[in-house]
Parts: structure tokens; sequence; C-alpha cells
């Protein structure tokens, strides 16, 4: 429709074609129509600012710790101190430079970092490392001559079924949400800052927990 009413370098010129059109049409009800296009223009804008608002100020309560009043008193609070921002942007070069900037940080807030964080909380897991050190006692004459072949197998069986056990035990605490082993206590201490980001009690039960046993045979009975 632009590039019907008005040539290539009309367009360059003219920043909002839509509006000057509609500005041509005059209807008995309406003196232009552009009003209308205004009305729905001012709705979708007052709407995108109160979620705008609303965020801002639930992030700045997050942030800053509970007991902070009510969310929507820190709205009304973030909205005035915009609005009296408004009146330092008087050209319109700053005002075009702040919605480039906003539109750059929508698409980084609101497809890119969400992006991020899921793959990161897919990926998120909890690798239990165990060492143990057995001594294998021969049973009725069954074992076999321990050759440096045989002992690893039998280092990797053993620890394969002592891994699965432990991949039971930790399932079942979870579904307990009991934490045994005090892995809460062992992230505050070593990763404060991660630890106070989350909720332990509700993360705990949803964290994807590897133990992994590995055995290492020292000793091989009366067969050594």
């Amino acid at each position: 429709m632009c590039s019907t009413m008005f040539s290539l370098q009309q367009l360059k010129v003219i920043p909002e074609p839509i509006v000057f059109i509609l500005k041509n049409y005059i209807l008995q009800v309406l003196q232009s129509l552009d009003i209308l296009f205004l009305i729905f223009y001012m709705c979708i804008i007052a709407d995108t600012i109160y979620v705008y608002f609303f965020v801002a100020a639930k992030a700045f309560i997050h942030l800053r710790g509970q007991g902070l009043g009510r969310q929507q008193a820190w709205v009304w609070a973030i909205a005035t101190l915009c609005f009296a921002g408004c009146f330092f942007m008087t050209q319109r070069k700053d005002i075009l430079k702040l919605a480039a900037m906003q539109d750059q940080l929508s698409v980084l807030f609101i497809v890119a970092l969400p992006l991020i964080f899921l793959l990161l909380s897919g990926i998120r897991e909890i690798a239990i490392g165990l060492i143990l050190d057995v001594q294998m006692v021969e049973e009725e004459g069954t074992m076999k001559i321990p050759t440096d072949l045989l002992v690893a197998k039998k280092e990797q069986d053993i620890g394969a079924q002592l891994t699965q056990q432990a991949v039971n035990v930790m399932q079942t605490l979870q579904r307990a949400n009991c934490d045994y082993y005090q892995l809460g206590h062992t992230l505050a201490a070593y990763h404060p800052k991660l630890y106070h980001a989350m909720n332990w009690r509700e993360r705990y039960p949803k964290l994807d927990i590897k133990p992994k046993v590995a055995v290492t045979i020292i000793t091989n009975g009366i067969l050594e």
C-alpha cells in the first residue's frame, strides 16, 4: 500500500507512511481515520508497558530479597522513574536509539536468555564419584588365576553393580526429598551464590544425580 502511494525517495522522507495515508481519509463520524489507528496503537503500547513494569518490579523484589513492600507499589515507583526519564530525551535521534536498543534487548531477554537457561537446566546434574579399594577372597576354589585382564573385568563388573545400587538409593532419597548425604550443605559451602539463587528443597528432587562407583582390587585372596 505504501509503495503504491509513495515512491522510494518519498518513503525515505516520510517516517510514518501509514499514518500519513490515513490522514487523507475523512469520515462523517471521525475527522480522520488515524484516530482509530492511534487508539489501537496506544492500547498495544499500554499493554506492553504494563507488562514491562510488572516484570521489572518482580525482578527488583527478587534480587533485593523479600520484605520490601507490595509489588504494586514498586510498579508505580518504576513507572514514575521512567516518566521522569522521558524529560531528558527530547531529541528524535535519541528516542530512535533507545527504541533500537529496546528491540535488541527484547530479543535477548525474551528469546536468547530463556533458551540458554532451558539448555542449562536440561544438562545440569550432580556427579558423585566414589572410589573403593576391595579385597578378593577365593571361595571354594572357584577363582581363576588373577591375570590383569581378569582383574580389570572384575573391577568393571563390581563397579557397575555398585553404581546401579547407588542410583537406586539416590532415586529413593529424592522421591522422599531426603538429602541424607547433605549435598545441599556441600553446594552451599563451595558454591554459595548458586545455592542461594535456588530453592534447594524444591530443586533437589528434580536434580539429575549420577553416582558412579570405581573399584580397585588391591589383593587377590590366597592366590596373590
